[in-house]
């Protein structure tokens, strides 16, 4: 799926690698996801943001000590996001978007992303693995 006009504040799900955060898909390789808040939008460019006990992927930068962009909005509680990474639009989601996050216990599948509600880890690695794809 392909994000063209993000909405401040909503919780995206970007793909990720074993590199960190991936913008273009490339077949044959594994990806999952993390979730991130858009928290600046500009012209064809987007900022996601993670807040300290947020799990932040690799390639995200400290945003304590980079100066806000002028020509980007930015959300309010900005500040309160320390890690970022600034994306150029279009880009690639998952497409088992979560809008808004989920507030019921329950995981996403490690293999097709889908989220299922009241489950718990059913692998060795803690992770889990919906009905579909076993």
């Amino acid at each position: 799926m392909l994000l063209i006009n993000p909405e401040l504040g909503q919780t995206y799900y970007l793909f990720v690698d074993s590199k960190g955060l991936v913008t273009i898909i490339n077949s044959g390789s594994n990806y999952t996801t993390v979730a991130a808040t858009c928290i600046a939008i500009g012209d064809n460019s987007v900022i996601f943001g993670w807040k300290t006990r947020e799990a932040a992927p690799k390639r995200s930068y400290n945003r304590h000590s980079v100066n806000l962009v002028s020509q980007m909005t930015y959300i309010n509680n900005q500040k309160d996001y320390t890690y970022g990474f600034y994306c150029a639009l279009p880009m690639n989601l998952s497409s088992k978007e979560v809008l808004p996050h989920p507030k019921v216990d329950g995981m996403f599948c490690k293999k097709c992303g889908d989220y299922s509600t009241y489950v718990e880890a059913n692998q060795l690695d803690g992770s889990f693995i919906c009905y579909n794809c076993r």
